[in-house]
């Protein structure tokens, strides 16, 4: 397992935490935090403090949402680039 060798502080809702991460990791690290403060503070000032437990979920129920929208869409772009592939060699293959 890699070493956790370096560490980054990250401000969310006005809080500052230390995070330990690899080195090289923590200029996303920082960019993933201020996304998380960004949806989180955008949650709370449409929702009127539901409480910070239940805003944290939100977001990270939204963050996930997210992501799956864009591997699926990734595996869709990956299968017809693979179809394009079978297409391109087939016709590539074929005799003048």
């Amino acid at each position: 397992m890699d070493q956790l060798d370096s560490e980054v502080t990250v401000n969310l809702l006005g809080t500052q935490h230390r995070i330990a991460c690899r080195v090289g990791e923590e200029e996303l690290l920082e960019k993933s935090s201020r996304y998380l403060n960004e949806q989180v503070e955008k949650l709370q000032s449409k929702n009127n403090v539901i409480g910070l437990e239940r805003i944290s979920l939100m977001a990270a129920m939204n963050i996930s949402y997210e992501l799956h929208t864009l591997l699926a869409e990734r595996g869709q772009v990956e299968t017809s680039l693979a179809e394009l592939e079978i297409k391109l060699t087939k016709a590539l293959d074929e005799p003048d």
